[in-house]
């Protein structure tokens, strides 16, 4: 792909009013300019986006224009002052104050090392400073090295947090140079990588925080690979380890901390920038013994807890994945309950183990109204799956190429015909000689059941993961019963969430094991029900993150109204604290009876179905 010419603009002037002068830095995602602001008779630094780097989404423009606007207002020692986020032809520009600086990013590239008193000023400030920021609810999303420029190095060091908001616009799919995909990827949260589905917060910026920590201490990145998928694969899978090396001088306390900060899982993790603050305030006054994160509060409920009481359900369809994956005996798991009751949250809890075995893994969901469109899942699956191969480094790519091609050949072109995107992966071919319309059609369903089937081995291993699928489209029950006809022969593990009480969906009246035939050895299948009392009042107590034995009135009052349905307690929930019916006192939560005496909840139980 030919990249678009970006314009020249030294000695041109922006917006009437920096003249540029010289270029001082370049990154992957922009070129960084001395001006002179005109009219202010200043200094400035000018940073113009490369084309192709940033989306062309204008919702995702518009975000990216509002944040950098509210960073404006912020008067904070450590944030870089934005004075003007504009477009430029038919890319952006920002200018923000100068700073006679480097960023952390040379530092470490030139080999500096700084000593743990140099360390701990700077993660003091970073902490402090996005403590700042996330009580003005801002997340950065992009805390790394060369988004953190240092002054006064030997001294008194101070830094200044930059390129708020540019992640927001990022096109990730434009990165291919390998220092790039280190400098991006490394310091990237699991959540933020985008295969498991958990909201991007306030601690996705710890976690970045704790692995520009770990690095300063060791000298070395926690994680690195070669390809953006070996990268997120150690984020969301491998365990933190401080190599022999560079740790012998490393203080303890300051390992736990990193740890703490790097956990996997948001809910493991600091839960605000504030606690981390305190915690190295206490490090820093020669207090070693203390358990990292004990007294932290959270700043903001996210209304997602840990996986709460489905232990059984969840090591049986790890089993079955592991029969699948390791055994090379594929099955389908369906994950069956009424709406509500929790399925897709342990369907992505599955996905986290799946993903964590470095096992292939792709997904759809179907919704109801939308199954008119002919094999519209198995054609979303496989994009969904090209660009999972996109990602790939360029060997491992050629070696899948030439394995698909040796098995398909010329029938190669009927999978091109059905998804032309799959040229990046199987060579053209003329079209085949037309057959009688019933042998084309079982043609092309055995082709393309196989190479579903195929790329299950090529992968050694391959999950698919498909949301409410009763709602999926007959076209694609047709691929889907081929391809589980004889899927215990091949290491294919698909999982599937379904609601068999739905009725209108492809199952109308029938129950689901009327479409797929039940066999003991390929279809299994995992009932949920929904909370009992004691389980809504641990999952309330996950919420917000208090004891079980102090929010019993609330997990009382929630259940009476949700009736146990984990969707309806959760909404009903979040509605009571954004009234104030449910609210914090002196780390404390509390009913207002008197509000919660003119709420009707049976209207609002009802308004949530």
């Amino acid at each position: 792909m030919v990249k678009e010419k970006d314009i020249d603009v030294i000695g041109k002037i922006i917006n009437d009013t920096y003249h540029i002068i010289k270029k001082i830095g370049e990154g992957g995602m922009s070129r960084v300019y001395l001006a002179n602001d005109i009219s202010r008779k200043r200094e400035v630094a000018v940073k113009v986006l490369k084309k192709g780097s940033f989306s062309k989404n204008i919702e995702d423009i518009i975000r990216f224009k509002n944040e950098a606007n509210i960073i404006s207002q912020f008067d904070h020692d450590n944030i870089i002052k934005i004075y003007e986020v504009g477009d430029y032809y038919d890319t952006h520009f920002i200018a923000t104050e100068y700073i006679d600086g480097i960023s952390l990013y040379e530092l470490l590239k030139k080999g500096n090392y700084l000593s743990n008193r140099q360390i701990y000023k700077i993660i003091i400030q970073l902490a402090s400073t996005l403590h700042y920021i996330h009580i003005n609810q801002i997340i950065h999303r992009d805390i790394k090295p060369a988004n953190i420029l240092l002054k006064d190095i030997k001294n008194n060091i101070s830094i200044k947090l930059i390129d708020f908001g540019l992640s927001q616009i990022r096109e990730f799919s434009s990165i291919d140079d390998p220092d790039l995909i280190k400098g991006t990827f490394s310091y990237m949260s699991p959540e933020q990588c985008g295969v498991i589905r958990r909201e991007v917060d306030e601690r996705s910026d710890l976690y970045s925080l704790g692995i520009i920590f770990y690095q300063l201490l060791t000298r070395t990145l926690p994680f690195e690979g070669d390809s953006v998928n070996t990268i997120i694969y150690q984020h969301i899978a491998k365990k933190v380890q401080f190599k022999d090396k560079f740790t012998k001088d490393i203080p303890e306390i300051y390992r736990k901390i990193v740890l703490k900060l790097l956990e996997k899982d948001q809910e493991n993790r600091y839960q605000s920038a504030a606690g981390l603050v305190k915690d190295l305030k206490k490090s820093n006054m020669g207090r070693n013994n203390f358990v990292p994160g004990l007294n932290d509060k959270k700043i903001k409920i996210n209304y997602r807890t840990n996986l709460i009481d489905r232990d059984k359900e969840l090591e049986e369809i790890k089993r079955l994945f592991l029969r699948s994956n390791k055994e090379k005996k594929g099955n389908l798991c369906i994950i069956n309950g009424e709406a509500g009751c929790g399925k897709t949250r342990l369907a992505h809890e599955v996905s986290t183990f799946i993903y964590s075995s470095n096992s292939a893994y792709i997904e759809n969901k179907c919704f109801s109204g939308n199954n008119i469109v002919p094999f519209q899942v198995v054609k979303y699956l496989i994009n969904i799956y090209i660009n999972h191969f996109n990602k790939y480094s360029p060997l491992k790519q050629e070696d899948i190429r030439k394995k698909i091609n040796e098995n398909f050949r010329e029938l190669g072109q009927i999978l091109i015909d059905f998804n032309p995107l799959l040229k990046d992966i199987i060579k053209e071919y003329e079209p085949l000689a037309k057959l009688e319309p019933e042998k084309e059609n079982q043609r092309f369903l055995m082709v393309i059941s196989n190479f579903i089937q195929e790329l299950s081995i090529v992968e050694d291993g391959l999950t698919i993961f498909i949301d409410d699928i009763q709602w999926i489209d007959e076209s694609s029950i047709e691929i889907l019963k081929r391809v589980i006809f004889n899927i215990d022969s091949f290491p294919l593990f698909i999982l599937s969430t379904c609601r068999e009480e739905e009725k209108g969906g492809i199952f109308k009246d029938e129950k689901l094991f009327d479409t797929f035939e039940i066999d003991n050895n390929k279809i299994f299948k995992v009932n949920l029900d929904h909370f009992d009392h004691r389980q809504i009042n641990k999952f309330i107590s996950n919420i917000l993150y208090e004891h079980e034995d102090k929010i019993l009135d609330i997990s009382n009052l929630i259940y009476a109204k949700s009736n146990g349905n984990i969707y309806f307690a959760i909404e009903i929930l979040r509605q009571f604290i954004d009234e104030r019916i449910i609210f914090n006192s002196n780390n404390f939560w509390e009913i207002d009876l008197e509000l919660l005496n003119k709420v009707n909840l049976n209207d609002l139980t009802i308004n949530l179905t």
